[in-house]
């Protein structure tokens, strides 16, 4: 199955069903997988949350991973004239 597959196949799931989501140990624990895919791959975030979920059994939204990723500093986007 293509990556778009999945990426449909997750847009339309109920997340109801689903109540396993990740805790704050299993971000810690998934840490510097989330960063190689999304930083060092350069992988968009809805693939991320796919890969994530289908190959690790790792339950978060796209706003919990964009919580999470401000928190951890791994931002893709920076605004023009930051200094960084």
């Amino acid at each position: 199955m293509s990556i778009d597959n999945l990426c449909n196949d997750y847009a339309q799931e109920d997340y109801s069903r689903h109540p396993n989501w990740a805790t704050p140990e299993d971000w810690d624990a998934h840490q510097e997988t989330i960063r190689r895919l999304y930083l060092d791959e350069k992988r968009p975030l809805k693939d991320v949350v796919v890969i994530m979920e289908s190959e690790y059994g790792f339950r978060a939204t796209a706003k919990m991973y964009k919580t999470r990723l401000a928190k951890w500093k791994m931002l893709k986007n920076r605004p023009r004239g930051s200094g960084h």
